[in-house]
């Protein structure tokens, strides 16, 4: 938007100057992310991506997004890891043509939540005339639910698998 402007500059003895010029103002960019919750896996690849407008006159020329304010990517839609457990604020920045600055923050903040561990042991009873194999759990205590595929290789067909959790 072009604006005209006089500035006017008076002396303590009353002598006095103008000038008059255009002033272009520009929009401050507005963003946008999708809506939902950010959560993810600790290591897992995130892919984020905003929208940003602005005025007819301007472009968006670059985006910066940051966690906990540092610097994770410079591109959109931007991709980014997550290595550690915990809550995270996501910032979006975007730099219009002619400078101007939007800023976003997610209102909730990213959450990572650990990997659990899968770990089984089994044992083997013999002393029944069908064979039975015992499966116990070892995964990590955060692990809620848990899924056995079961393949037999060289078993008798009257083999029973019995599950512990």
């Amino acid at each position: 938007m072009d604006s005209t402007t006089t500035f006017t500059a008076e002396s303590n003895f009353g002598c006095t100057s103008s000038i008059t010029d255009s002033v272009e103002v520009f929009a401050i960019p507005v963003i946008a992310l999708p809506e939902g919750t950010y959560e993810y896996c600790e290591n897992q690849l995130v892919g984020i991506s905003a929208s940003a407008t602005t005025d007819d006159q301007s472009s968006i020329s670059s985006f910066t997004w940051a966690i906990d304010g540092e610097v994770v990517s410079q591109t959109n839609p931007a991709q980014f890891e997550l290595d550690d457990i915990g809550a995270y604020v996501l910032e979006v920045v975007a730099t219009s043509n002619h400078g101007c600055i939007g800023t976003f923050a997610l209102e909730q903040p990213i959450v990572v939540y650990p990997i659990p561990t899968a770990g089984f042991t089994w044992s083997m009873d013999q002393l029944n005339e069908s064979p039975t194999v015992l499966v116990s759990s070892t995964s990590s205590a955060d692990v809620v639910q848990t899924a056995y595929k079961w393949k037999a290789i060289n078993m008798p067909a009257a083999a029973r698998l019995k599950l512990r959790r």
